[in-house]
């Protein structure tokens, strides 16, 4: 799989734009991360991979054994 894929925002993805939100959006994938030990976007090919970061398919709410707070945040990042 592409080095840091699971990394790249939805805009970066669709329009190749760099703007200093898909930063914020890797911060947030770094952070879900070291507070899950996986990848918040993972699967078993790049193509799911990028549909799963367009379609933004992810539940934060249901991540256990983090602080409500964190999740806000990633929320807010991703």
């Amino acid at each position: 799989m592409k080095e840091g894929l699971n990394y790249m925002s939805p805009e970066f993805i669709e329009e190749s734009i760099d703007t200093p939100a898909i930063d914020f959006w890797a911060f947030g994938c770094i952070i879900y991360f070291m507070l899950t030990g996986q990848d918040p976007f993972s699967a078993p090919t790049e193509q799911q991979v990028v549909i799963k970061i367009i379609s933004r398919n992810i539940n934060i709410k249901d991540l256990k054994d983090v602080s409500d707070d964190a999740k806000d945040l990633l929320n807010k990042l991703l």
